[in-house]
Formats: structure tokens, sequence, C-alpha cells
């Protein structure tokens, strides 16, 4: 921002705070209950999260802000519809120290693919030809559509979304709420009293909870790294990795306190 006085520019400096909070709860997905199947690339997804001043992509491997081949990619905008953007590209990596099949120590780190550009593009399988990343599970989002499962979508983003996929029909009134959902959440198929919550928001919060401005919602896991010969699950000789199974959110609250931050969970 310039400013003149008494004949002089003075030259005042805007500094930049944008602030990305990630909370990390893994556990590995042996000792989860109820199988929720496996990841696959078949499942990739992205959105964008605008429900503050930060807006930018995601996709539902972990990653956040442009993919080298997605022009229409947005990488950490602020503030809002500013056009200024400061992320290429965050990642959620994951390491451990195990010993393999062999009883050689092994240093395994689990990532996303990335941006997908040059030689950033993640190790895979060279016969099967699958990734050693995280990739998402199916079925926690709406299959006619594209988009990673959200609360709300800010209607100025998907205006080539004319009708809801759905129904066939046109949104009643624009109203584009709720129809990245699933028909029922997988994760939620084993409740007594309302079996996969069906029509409801699966909330961190509580079921049809909408406690933050945006949330969005999301599972990974490390299936198919195959990169060791390593076996974390005795009862499933083809899952790999480390045994990983995330259950990942965003949250952005417009409040003034927190209108600068997305907010990410990985438990």
């Amino acid at each position: 921002m310039v400013k003149i006085k008494d004949g002089s520019i003075m030259l005042k400096k805007w500094s930049f705070l944008c602030t990305f909070y990630t909370f990390f709860m893994l556990t590995s997905s042996t000792i989860t209950a109820q199988s929720l199947g496996e990841g696959s690339i078949d499942e990739e997804r992205s959105n964008i999260h605008s429900g503050n001043q930060l807006r930018t992509t995601f996709y539902n491997n972990g990653f956040v802000g442009r993919v080298g081949s997605k022009p229409e990619d947005i990488g950490g905008e602020y503030p809002i519809n500013s056009g200024h953007e400061y992320i290429g590209d965050m990642l959620v990596f994951v390491g451990a120290e195990i010993v393999d099949e062999n009883g050689e120590v092994k240093h395994s780190v689990i990532t996303p693919r990335g941006p997908q550009v040059s030689a950033r593009t993640g190790d895979r399988d060279p016969e099967k030809g699958l990734w050693y990343t995280w990739e998402a599970l199916p079925d926690f989002a709406n299959p006619d559509t594209n988009l990673v499962a959200m609360t709300d979508l800010k209607s100025a983003e998907y205006n080539n979304l004319d009708l809801d996929p759905k129904t066939g029909k046109s949104f009643k009134n624009g109203d584009k709420f709720g129809i990245t959902w699933p028909d029922s959440w997988p994760d939620k198929l084993n409740d007594a009293v309302d079996p996969g919550w069906a029509g409801k928001w699966n909330g961190y919060f509580g079921k049809n909870v909408f406690n933050a401005d945006q949330e969005s919602f999301y599972v990974m896991d490390d299936y198919n790294d195959g990169r060791y010969q390593f076996y974390p699950d005795k009862n499933d000789s083809l899952r790999r990795g480390l045994g990983l199974q995330a259950i990942c959110r965003g949250f952005q609250w417009s409040q003034v306190l927190a209108q600068d931050v997305l907010f990410t969970l990985f438990d």
C-alpha cells in the first residue's frame, strides 16, 4: 500500500499470516472393528475449502494445494477472492521404523502422490501400477460427483453443477447443500438407532451437527504401499504399508479469531 505525505512516498508493508493447524492421531487399522474397505486411486476427489478468508483446493489423499496438471486448482489464496496464492502443495507424511520379513530394518514413510509434476509423483509398484501412497476409501462421498464430502458448497465456485446429480433436477432455490454426501455413511452402518445416518452429516461434533462454518470429511489408508516385505495385518496378507487408516477432516470458522485458519485433523 502506498501513501503520499508531504510530497514523499511512504510504503506501508502488509505482512501475510495464513495458518494451517494440523492434528495427527493416527492408529493402526488392524484394530478397527468395522472394515471400511481399502483405498484406491479410482476414489480420488477434490474440493475447495472457502469457509473464511482462506481458500484452497484439497484432495482426499492428504494433499492440499495445486496439482500441476489442473490449472483450476487454488493454492492457498489469501485473502479470499484476491487472486494471491501462497501454497504450492502441502503433504501429510507419516514414517516408522519397521522390521521386514527378512529381519532387515527399514524406514517406511507414507505420503500423498504430490503435485504430479516433473519427478515428484511418488513411487509405484512396477508390475501392478499401484501407488505406494495414501489413497481414499470408497463410499464416503456422492459417487455422482467428483467432489469430497463437505457440509457446504459456495455456489459461486460450482456454477457448472446445474442439476442435482441425485435427482437430475434443478437445485431448489440454488441450494447445493448436501449434494456431495453419500446416501449413507459406511462407518455408521452399525448404528442401531439410525444405520448409515442417511441424509445426515457425518460430523466430528456429532450427527448433523454443524459447528464449523465449513467442514470436510474423507477416509484414506496406505493399503497399497508394497514398497517393503512387511505385512502389518496378520488377518489380511494383501494389506501393506504400515497398516494405517486416517479419518480426515478440515474445519473453517469465519469468526474473527479463526478467520485466517484452516484446521485439518487426521484421526
